[in-house]
């Protein structure tokens, strides 16, 4: 008799041992899919447009003297007088910063269920709709009439923001591995 209850004691000890060994487990599965979905989201999201957004601001400040952007300069309202002027340097960067602004759109189309927050950030469609008015413009080879979109000034600090707090969640979860 004492046998037989030591013999359950160890199964019960045995199960309740295996139930928080698989717990566990699958705990750590979640995790690992987590920071995998966070790498996802900055390799294939976020990194990419910040990156794709340097290369664009870089070439953007060698249409202006010294980098300087004149107040209120907007592209889409001098396209006229930059292929009038034929600087093929000018006319180069500005279908330079096309390509890489319909790679920006392609990212946020494709990559969408990688967003960080939803609805996204205002800034993405304001962007998606800015570029598409110089794609117009630049097509036209004249300068958009009409009401236009302003290119949306807090697009960098939304990816960044979104980088950073992707990188703390990251941080966050390898505490739990």
């Amino acid at each position: 008799m004492i046998a037989s209850i030591v013999a359950a004691i160890a199964a019960i000890t045995a199960a309740v041992i295996a139930t928080k060994a698989a717990k566990r487990q699958r705990e750590a599965v979640k995790v690992e899919r987590r920071i995998e979905h966070c790498r996802q989201q900055l390799n294939d999201l976020y990194g990419k447009l910040y990156t794709l957004r340097q290369a664009s601001k870089s070439l953007y400040a060698t249409l202006h003297p010294g980098g300087e952007r004149p107040e209120g300069w907007r592209l889409v309202d001098h396209v006229s007088e930059i292929i009038a002027e034929g600087d093929t340097s000018k006319i180069g960067t500005i279908k330079e910063i096309i390509k890489i602004n319909k790679a920006i759109e392609e990212t946020l189309v494709s990559k969408s269920g990688l967003l960080d927050q939803f609805p996204p950030p205002g800034s993405f469609q304001e962007f998606v709709s800015h570029s598409r008015q110089l794609q117009v413009a630049w097509a036209k080879k004249s300068d958009l009439e009409g009401p236009k979109i302003s290119f949306p000034r807090g697009l960098d600090q939304d990816i960044e923001e979104s980088i950073v707090t992707i990188r703390a969640r990251i941080s966050e979860l390898d505490t739990k591995r």
